[in-house]
């Protein structure tokens, strides 16, 4: 394995890159989108709302979601890795207290 290798499996195009980034972020941005249009934030949900809202979306506003998320997975893609140790709990050195703190808290 060469630097070239490295950079050709980081790079925003292979099949992994659409696996981990666009698939997720697609599929996160058609939930939200479909809660909203249901009316999510108000009480009652009515996915038929829904429904209507997205059966009446003309092309150039599909395109624009389509950009739009695309560029939101390309511009989160190097956020990735550092969000996923994050939450594996290895956190920042100025953060170092907390994570003390909270393996106290769970060992007791």
């Amino acid at each position: 394995m060469n630097a070239s290798d490295l950079a050709d499996a980081a790079a925003p195009t292979g099949s992994r890159f659409q696996l981990v980034s666009y698939l997720p972020t697609y599929a996160a941005t058609v939930f939200l989108l479909l809660l909203v249009w249901a009316g999510a934030p108000g009480r009652a949900l009515r996915f038929t709302r829904a429904w209507h809202t997205a059966a009446g979306l003309g092309l150039g506003e599909v395109v624009l979601i389509a950009l739009v998320v695309t560029l939101v997975a390309v511009l989160s893609h190097p956020l990735q890795l550092r969000t996923v140790r994050l939450l594996e709990g290895d956190w920042p050195r100025p953060a170092q207290p907390l994570t003390r703190a909270a393996r106290h808290r769970q060992q007791r």
